[in-house]
């Protein structure tokens, strides 16, 4: 893996969070020398992560991040996730790593690949015709909840308190909700970062996988990307189930992460 894709893929995911941090009413940004917090201060604990933030480091340093983040979220009885770039960590401390979330009490909750590519792959059939809207409102920002709730079996009055925030979709981020006979079916999000076009809040209800609707959100996001930006580099974070189809949209891996969390995993 390319020493810069790492450092790329990390900077996309602390912009993308800072940037959903600061659109939320009650969101964080904090940077120190020991720890990146990007708090939307919302019950959804993907929603509130924290990060390394600078490649190297020891064990102990690593400890004292996690310390950090748990210093922060504690006292805000906010479920929470701290993620750990693999390939940012030494190999004795990489070795060491789950060993020391464990002894504060983190277990992995999920994993999430960061993937970039310089443009999209041909399609490899027919995209279905959606009805597609842009979100604008309060009520375009619930769909998206719902549809996470439904794709990752998450509460739906946490998702909608975490993502039914309509200026997550504002300004340098565009989001797009795809509607089949009059049911929202599959959204995602292009976000301006310098000079690459993130993507985000891809999500698909279960009942209508499988059939192209994810894909072409994506494809209609990074083609407005490139119109209006100029953009055709584009990054991502890919769940290990999303993963085989950027693939085959053309995204290759940069670097993978470990989200750990309190608890239970997940929520």
């Amino acid at each position: 893996m390319s020493t810069d894709e790492v450092l790329e893929s990390n900077v996309q995911f602390h912009k993308a969070w800072e940037f959903f941090a600061r659109s939320c009413p009650k969101g964080e940004v904090i940077r120190s020398p020991e720890v990146l917090i990007a708090a939307c201060n919302v019950p959804w604990s993907i929603m509130n992560i924290a990060f390394q933030p600078a490649s190297g480091g020891t064990e102990a340093a690593l400890g004292h991040a996690l310390d950090e983040a748990a210093h922060y979220f504690t006292p805000r009885q906010r479920a929470w996730m701290f993620a750990i770039s693999w390939d940012w960590l030494t190999p004795e401390v990489r070795e060491r790593a789950a060993a020391v979330c464990a002894g504060r009490g983190l277990t992995l909750a999920m994993e999430s690949i960061g993937m970039v590519t310089e443009r999209l792959a041909p399609p490899t059939r027919s995209l279905p015709a959606l009805d597609l809207r842009f979100i604008t409102d309060a009520e375009g920002s619930r769909h998206v909840a719902d549809i996470h709730a439904a794709a990752y079996g998450a509460p739906v009055d946490t998702a909608r308190q975490s993502m039914a925030i309509p200026a997550m979709f504002q300004g340098e981020c565009r989001g797009y909700l795809g509607y089949e006979k009059g049911q929202y079916v599959a959204s995602a999000a292009v976000v301006k970062q310098g000079d690459v076009a993130y993507v985000a809040y891809v999500a698909t209800r279960p009942e209508f996988r499988s059939k192209g609707y994810a894909e072409a959100l994506i494809r209609q996001a990074l083609k407005d990307a490139q119109r209006l930006w100029g953009l055709e580099r584009t990054g991502l974070h890919a769940t290990l189930s999303g993963y085989p189809v950027y693939l085959r949209l053309g995204y290759r891996e940069a670097t993978r992460f470990g989200l750990y969390a309190p608890g239970s995993p997940g929520r």
